[in-house]
This record gives structure tokens, sequence and C-alpha cells, in this order.
């Protein structure tokens, strides 16, 4: 029997996750044709042979969970049934992956254990690449995912385990973070599209990359909700970081760390601009290092108990690593290049996180040619947030 070892942000995901915080996330791809779902269909069963450790369900052990791979790929599905919203992926015999797709459009929804926005971003190219193979066109596959080639070993490595130390890594100071107040409602995803090039232009006119930008202006429209509250717990916003970018890796599972960029006290914006990038300076090898010795460190920890103390463990970390000093997402998986052949006949790319119960806003963003688009994911009823910041940014 085959088994797929998952890392230690899966594990953590899996642990946590429930039908009010999915641990789920997307990446809708916006065509300026008419999308033909039985060419899809056919792209989706031919990447799925090629990556059988995506084409998995979760299954529980004695100490850990782990993915065992279905015979069958996931049938895509009509956004007339089921709307992509980054829904909760029940366990059993489910596939940790749907296909939702409309008259011009398809979104890829994935659940956490299987790979993280860099990951998905190759895997809708891919599919994307087969997709107009499959209508005709010759594509390149370089920097892709050959749906004729093999299996790659590398391609599932736990990069956790092998990059980990012995040395175990000193957490962050946790902060109790600002949360807004808000009368929930049901999940919405909330889409923008901006000039990329207006964007770019006004991050460097105040030094800042369009990531630390956006953050800023983020922070400071949390200000605002902070004010009218009356609270004086600072703001923080969590920050993916590929590992990958210091720490090379092949592998298509989640290798991810995280950082949190905080606000303590009202400031100008060219200030709020000035301390993040500060704050995100601390993105070095030593600080992923510390991370990664740190999120296997929790791992070897639960190594010798039953699976529901370790998930018990994993739970008490909520506020530290993944979680730690929370008031929103922002995650930017940044300029993204299809292949040539077709990328005149997309229109535009959308990243999405999913909504959680207990943290009302949460933001991501993307950038295929030059549109930039910003998504907000919310559980809130009140998104007059998302207003403002759309007009701050354009």
């Amino acid at each position: 029997m085959v088994k797929y070892e998952i890392g230690y942000l899966g594990q953590y995901y899996t642990s946590t996750s429930s039908k009010m915080s999915p641990g789920t996330f997307s990446l809708t791809v916006y065509l300026k044709e008419a999308l033909i779902s039985e060419k899809l269909q056919l792209a989706v069963n031919d990447l799925m042979r090629r990556l059988p450790y995506i084409n998995v369900r979760l299954c529980s052990g004695f100490i850990w969970y782990y993915h065992k791979p279905l015979k069958s790929p996931p049938k895509i599905i009509s956004e007339n049934n089921m709307p992509a919203i980054c829904r909760y992926f029940e366990k059993g015999n489910n596939h940790l992956l749907r296909i939702i797709y409309g008259e011009r459009h398809f979104t890829v929804e994935v659940f956490h254990t299987i790979c993280d926005g860099r990951s998905l971003v190759l895997i809708v190219n891919s599919l994307l690449a087969r997709y107009f193979e499959l209508l005709g066109l010759t594509v390149s596959k370089e920097g892709l995912i050959d749906c004729d080639g093999v299996m790659h070993e590398d391609e599932v490595e736990n990069a956790y385990r092998r990059y980990a130390g012995r040395k175990k890594g000193k957490s962050e100071k946790i902060i109790n973070a600002y949360m807004p107040k808000f009368i929930p409602s049901a999940m919405q995803i909330i889409t923008r599209n901006f000039d990329a090039a207006v964007i770019k232009k006004k991050a460097t006119a105040v030094g800042a990359t369009v990531t630390e930008y956006i953050i800023a202006h983020i922070l400071k429209e949390f200000l605002v909700l902070r004010a009218k509250e009356g609270s004086k717990k600072p703001i923080g916003v969590n920050v993916p970081i590929d590992c990958r970018r210091l720490f090379p890796s092949k592998s298509l599972y989640p290798f991810v760390a995280y950082i949190s960029a905080v606000m303590q006290e009202p400031v100008d914006f060219s200030d709020i601009v000035q301390d993040v990038k500060k704050q995100l300076t601390r993105i070095t090898p030593n600080y992923i290092q510390r991370v990664i010795n740190e999120y296997q460190h929790l791992i070897h920890i639960g190594d010798f108990v039953p699976l529901f103390i370790s998930n018990f463990i994993l739970r008490l970390i909520i506020g530290r690593g993944v979680n730690n000093g929370c008031s929103t997402w922002f995650s930017n998986l940044g300029i993204v290049n299809p292949p040539k052949e077709f990328q005149d006949r997309l229109e535009s790319l959308s990243f999405s996180l999913c909504p959680d119960a207990n943290i009302p806003y949460d933001f991501a963003c993307i950038t295929l040619g030059n549109t930039l688009t910003l998504t907000m994911s919310s559980t809130a009823k009140d998104i007059e947030i998302f207003d403002r910041l759309e007009k701050a940014l354009k």
C-alpha cells in the first residue's frame, strides 16, 4: 500500500481544520474564451496520473496522518452546483482537490496538506498546458509538470525533515493581537483588479515592494477599525514565506514558514511602510532555519504518542508559528508567468485564502501580466474595509 508522508504544515492543518476553519485555498483562472469542460476533465485526468501524490485521500494512522492514492481522478464540478468559496474537505474517501468551472473560468481548490501556494501555481500552469494541448496547441513544458513524464521522488520530499537542525528554534514572542469585532455572515470571497504598473509605481515611490506596500495599507485600514472600537492591542498581519527561496526543494508538498508584521501605535503611512520593511528584513536563512527547527521539533514530540494526543499537541500551538500574533493574513503569490504559447488567452488570475470563523478578514493577491488581483475572504457582514482598501490602492 502506497503511503505519502505529509510534513509539519500538513499535520497542523489536518489537526485544526473544521467546517468553520477549512484550511483550504484556491487559484482561479479567467479565460478570454469559452471553457470546454470535456477537455478540462481530460486534462485533469492526465495531470492526476502524473501526480498520484496529489490525487489522494487523507488517512489517519496510530501516530500521524498520511495520504493514500485514489484510483480515480476528481470529477470537475459546475459552479451552478457548487460555487467556489474554499469549502471544507470532508475526511474519508474524498479527494483533497476540487475543480469548479464556469463559462470562461475554473477554480482549483485544495486542502493545505497536498500543496502550498507556490506549488498550486505550478499545478495550475501545468493543467492549463495540458488543456491547451488537448485543444491542439503546442506548448513548451519547460518549468512545468509534463503529463507525459513520470513522477519524481523529490516531488514528495518532506523538506522540513530534510532541513531541520538538531538545535531547537526559539519561538517569537506571542502578541495578544487585535481582532476586529464583527457580525458573522456566510463565507464570501470578494475580488478586485488593479493596474499592476500603477501599484508598483506607488510602492516604489515610498521605497517599498508591492507586498510591503499592500501590507502597510492593510495595517492602516485595521487602524480605522481598531480606533472605532477603542482597542489598544497591536495589529498583526501574518505573511507566509516560501522556504524554497532560501532552502531549495522540488517538493510540491507545503514548505512554508510565517512571519508577522506588527503595528503597535498609530503613525502616518510613510512610517508604517518603513516599519513593515524593517520587520520583513527578519526573513533571513537563520530565521527560516529557526522556524523549520521549531516545526520539526513539535512533530518529534508527537512521534511517540497516539494520534489524539498528537492532535492536541498541534492545537496547543495555535497562536504560535502559523497563527502567531494574527489579526489578519496577507499572501502574495507575486507575478505568474504562464507559457507564452497561451498567456494571451488568459484574462487574469485570482488567489484566495479560506474564510475563517475567527479571523473575519483575510487578503491575498496575484499578478498576471499587468493585472494585479486582490482578494478578500471574509466571514463578516460588514466588508467596508475592502472598499476603503480598494480606494486607497487605486
